[in-house]
């Protein structure tokens, strides 16, 4: 199968979403919610802030689909009740959960999505347990807020050029371990300490270069030595090339429209 969904709750439980591999839960053939980010031609692409598309009265313009499940617990061992009850209870209309696609393509793609409407996954009109088939299906209304896809992908180095086929800026993160040099495509440089374990650097402006292990703390000591060097990002259209240490990583979302391109 070329495309794979995944879903993870707010509390980040994986539901698995294809239907050779599940959990008792999974997309019926044809059901895939067609969330599609809206064009914008009269709106404004704020450069640095993937996701964020503003319209003229500066509101976020949302996707909207709809998704049809197939709830098959027997299949997994379980009754179709005890899984739609964890589904259910994995699925909120204002904590977000996230959709996410691996495909052909490097990377992967992923939106975060929340139920909408009025907030409530639908249950069908006859007992769940005593249907006349092992399985059943119904249609979930689901929104992503940011408006948008994000194209997750990574390379190793010594060399990364980024080509930026989406909606604004990209901003790449740099994950290292060794001391060595990360060279910007405009050749400045930057000097990056040796440390206890991987360490992150977000290039983005508006994070002013913080330094992260790899559960997300902020390494303040890391941090410290770096403040101050010189990052850059990847316009729009353009492509830029990163040199850095063999051992390294760049890490880098593109915003896209549509999950199928």
């Amino acid at each position: 199968m070329a495309h794979e969904w995944h879903y993870y709750s707010p509390n980040n439980r994986h539901w698995p979403l294809t239907k050779f591999n599940n959990k008792g839960v999974y997309i019926e053939e044809g059901g895939f919610p067609e969330l599609v980010s809206k064009r914008q031609d009269s709106g404004l692409v704020v450069p640095g802030l993937p996701g964020q598309i503003l319209l003229p009265d500066g509101q976020i313009d949302p996707m909207t689909g709809t998704m049809n499940v197939v709830v098959d617990g027997p299949r997994v061992g379980l009754t179709n009740e005890e899984v739609f009850v964890a589904w259910n209870e994995d699925w909120d209309d204002i904590d977000e959960g996230t959709l996410v696609v691996d495909w052909t393509k490097p990377g992967h793609l992923s939106t975060k999505v929340r139920l909408a409407g009025d907030g409530v996954v639908g249950t069908p009109a006859y007992r769940l347990n005593e249907h006349e088939q092992d399985y059943f299906t119904f249609s979930m209304p689901i929104v992503a807020d940011s408006g948008v896809w994000v194209w997750t992908q990574r390379e190793t180095g010594p060399s990364v050029t980024i080509h930026n086929t989406g909606r604004s800026t990209i901003y790449p993160r740099l994950t290292w371990r060794d001391a060595g040099t990360a060279k910007m495509p405009s050749g400045m440089a930057i000097n990056l300490p040796a440390v206890g374990g991987p360490r992150t650097i977000d290039f983005k402006p508006r994070e002013s270069n913080v330094v992260t292990d790899v559960d997300g703390n902020i390494d303040h000591e890391t941090w410290s030595k770096l403040r101050g060097a010189f990052t850059e990002g990847v316009p729009r259209g353009a492509r830029r090339t990163y040199m850095i240490p063999p051992t390294a990583a760049l890490t880098w979302d593109t915003s896209v429209r549509d999950a199928w391109r």
